[in-house]
């Protein structure tokens, strides 16, 4: 009953969320964790003609210029990455990224590469927003009214996805509480758009 509860209480708060599609949410996206978001400080200064994290925009399946489904010339030609990064330290032998957000927008965001193209972005700090001007920080009373076709539902590790499409690309907000427990006080810790039939899996791991 308190499960039921909770997940009435998210719908009235989110105004008529429906089903935002039936895909596999197993099909495509990294099944990697969240990390906890914790405070940085300021944002580092951009370096000439590289936009700010703040100025990009989530939309279902693309961050700023870079999409799910570029390949990695094409996302290199977008001037947002670098390519062949040692992103992770997961002891000798770990191999270069192909792809990485440059520098400083790569301590906010980023990017999974599957057979050379981009499979998913994540948003992990505050900073990037959708249209509708929600981002991580934000809270599910934040929510109200934005969406009127997403769906919410279990994903991270026990924490609650709100998932909202456009055609076949996804666009997934990662709640830091289970289904059961969601308030109107429940922040977004993370973000991540995917493409095709795979819902974003939410979830993170650095090795």
């Amino acid at each position: 009953m308190k499960k039921v509860l909770a997940l009435a209480a998210a719908a009235l708060v989110l105004a008529g969320c429906g089903n935002g599609g039936d895909a596999d949410p197993d099909a495509s996206a990294p099944t990697t964790p969240a990390p906890t978001t914790t405070s940085a400080g300021p944002e580092p200064s951009p370096t000439p003609d590289l936009p700010a994290a703040a100025d990009l925009l989530v939309a279902p399946g693309a961050i700023g210029d870079a999409r799910v489904g570029m390949t990695v010339d094409e996302a290199l030609a977008t001037g947002l990455f670098d390519a062949d990064v040692q992103i992770h330290d997961c002891g000798e032998g770990t191999p270069a990224s192909p792809l990485a957000w440059k520098e400083p927008l790569r301590d906010t965001l980023d990017v999974y590469v599957a057979d050379g193209t981009i499979t998913s972005l994540g948003v992990r700090g505050e900073g990037p927003k959708s249209a509708e001007g929600l981002g991580v920080g934000n809270t599910l009373a934040d929510f109200r009214g934005a969406y009127e076709t997403a769906e919410m539902r279990e994903a991270g590790y026990g924490q609650t996805g709100l998932f909202v499409t456009d055609g076949t690309q996804w666009l997934g907000f990662l709640f830091d509480a289970p289904v059961a427990s969601m308030a109107q006080d429940t922040p977004v810790t993370f973000m991540e758009v995917t493409g095709g039939e795979g819902r974003p899996s939410l979830t993170r791991d650095a090795c």
